[in-house]
């Protein structure tokens, strides 16, 4: 913190974009007729499903929308040295090593880079995930491609850097921040399911879940008797940019739809933001099944 006060200098703030339509893609595929699967509690619900291989024969197509913008929120100082960027990317993560930052780290690492800033310079550079509950990087229309984890946050700094060059950059802006907490009911089970659930898990007692339906007999226990969760959500205004934060994995075509609503010029969405209080399918996609649907916390 007292180093933070020492580096205290007037700046500049400013926002742009780019649609990145290369790295991510829905990952939540609709299955053909005769493909349907089976859900954990005996159900033939399950009509999509995340992750279905590429090219694959057991899928129609793809079960909803990608937002492909890449956004940037950036300081600079008056004399043009960049200060920090965070940026935002509808795209999951890319999957790595248990302990990593996933993506995330290898951008910030690579964005210093593009902006000519050496490792040890005070810039400071994140990357927010955005409403991609049900997106990914794999594009599983097309072939199987051999990128690496490193080569994938290096192509994603790149575009970033180009929305940065972008930039028109402010003296001033207006500031704003409003927050809300809702308390809200879960989809608890009923009699029935509860009864299943408590008999499954005193059958596992003191063993870990090992399958799906361990997993979301837990869950169902654990909903009863809970009841409810407390969710907070925020909506923040940086000029004529708004950003709003909510504790979830939210679908992209919920993303889109914030953004088509907002009352601003400039919009994005940081998802999974004070909170993981689990997967917010639109309601119709609740009609395909599947895990990012199934009552759990």
């Amino acid at each position: 913190m007292s180093q933070a006060v020492q580096n205290l200098q007037p700046a500049r703030i400013g926002w742009a974009s780019v649609d990145d339509w290369h790295n991510t893609h829905n990952r939540r595929w609709i299955l053909r007729r005769d493909r349907i699967g089976t859900d954990p509690f005996g159900g033939r619900t399950v009509r999509a499903n995340m992750h279905p291989g590429h090219r694959s024969g057991n899928v129609i197509g793809p079960s909803g929308p990608v937002d492909p913008e890449l956004s940037v929120l950036a300081v600079q100082t008056r004399a043009g040295n960049p200060l920090a960027v965070m940026a935002n990317y509808s795209q999951h993560y890319y999957g790595s090593p248990l302990l990593s930052a996933d993506y995330f780290g290898a951008f910030s690492r690579h964005l210093a880079g593009e902006l000519g800033q050496d490792p040890g310079s005070p810039f400071v550079a994140m990357m927010s995930q955005g409403t991609s509950g049900d997106l990914m990087w794999m594009d599983y229309g097309a072939p199987r491609t051999g990128r690496s984890f490193d080569q994938y946050a290096a192509d994603v700094a790149k575009n970033a850097s180009a929305a940065y060059r972008r930039i028109e950059w402010r003296e001033h802006v207006p500031l704003g921040a409003i927050e809300r907490k809702l308390t809200l009911r879960y989809r608890v089970p009923d009699d029935e399911r509860l009864t299943w659930a408590r008999k499954r898990m005193a059958a596992l007692g003191d063993k870990l879940p090992r399958s799906q339906q361990d997993i979301y007999a837990m869950e169902a226990v654990i909903l009863h008797e809970r009841q409810r969760a407390e969710l907070k959500l925020q909506a923040i205004r940086i000029g004529d940019l708004s950003i709003a934060a909510l504790p979830n994995e939210v679908y992209a075509i919920t993303g889109l739809k914030l953004k088509a609503r907002t009352p601003f010029r400039e919009h994005f969405n940081v998802a999974l933001a004070n909170g993981a209080a689990g997967y917010i399918p639109p309601p119709a996609q609740h009609q395909l099944g599947g895990y990012s649907t199934w009552p759990a916390r």
